[in-house]
């Protein structure tokens, strides 16, 4: 594997908005491959359609993974296929939110708190 310095500050896919610093582990490790596109793909049309999303949780390292109470050992999170996100549910209720998300291809895992999107049936 190749490691490669960049600015955190770049846009992930052209055009767009989401940066790579509400990606990148609360450890400072970052992985990219193919499905983080396919997911920043989508997620960025998501976001053009409701406005402010917040991603709570992005790439996790498998040693951040592992300290987490209540992540899954396989999350997908640790691929980098993954992100748990929330919004302004005033606006836009979670079930819809999760329509939108699921018309675009995303796997959804509804919270209380908000969303958990990834690739897994993109990929």
């Amino acid at each position: 594997m190749t490691n490669v310095l960049f600015d955190l500050e770049y846009d992930i896919i052209k055009n767009g908005n989401f940066k790579w610093k509400e990606f990148v582990c609360k450890d400072g490790s970052l992985k990219i491959n193919k499905g983080t596109y396919l997911l920043f793909e989508r997620l960025q049309i998501l976001r053009n359609i409701i406005g402010v999303i917040t991603i709570e949780s992005g790439y996790r390292s498998p040693e951040y993974n592992s300290n987490l109470k209540d992540a899954s050992p396989i999350s997908r999170h640790m691929d980098a296929h993954a992100v748990d996100v929330n919004w302004n549910t005033k606006v836009w209720s979670i079930n819809m939110v999760s329509l939108i998300a699921e018309g675009l291809g995303l796997y959804v895992i509804k919270y209380p708190w908000g969303l958990h999107l990834d690739v897994r049936e993109l990929i």
